[in-house]
């Protein structure tokens, strides 16, 4: 689901996690993951981020909240199922 979908589907569902991919058209999941936050239901609801994305020392601090972050390359599923 893009971004603006699933910020809209999680108001509706209020799940126990979300695992977010950081790269998606439209709302990216650093936006997805601020305005998740803002949210009652989203401020303390476990995210794992699972992405392709290379992340730089900023963007790893701007996801510091997140439960974890996995890539999707090099077992990456594996880790997601664990």
């Amino acid at each position: 689901t893009r971004g603006e979908g699933g910020l809209r589907l999680f108001a509706v569902a209020q799940p126990d996690a979300v695992v977010l991919d950081l790269v998606m058209p439209g709302v990216d999941g650093f936006e997805f993951l601020d305005r998740l936050r803002k949210t009652p239901a989203g401020a303390d609801t476990p995210v794992v981020v699972w992405t392709s994305k290379e992340l730089g020392a900023a963007e790893r601090r701007e996801l510091g909240a997140c439960h974890s972050i996995l890539l999707k390359r090099g077992g990456g599923e594996r880790e997601l199922v664990e």
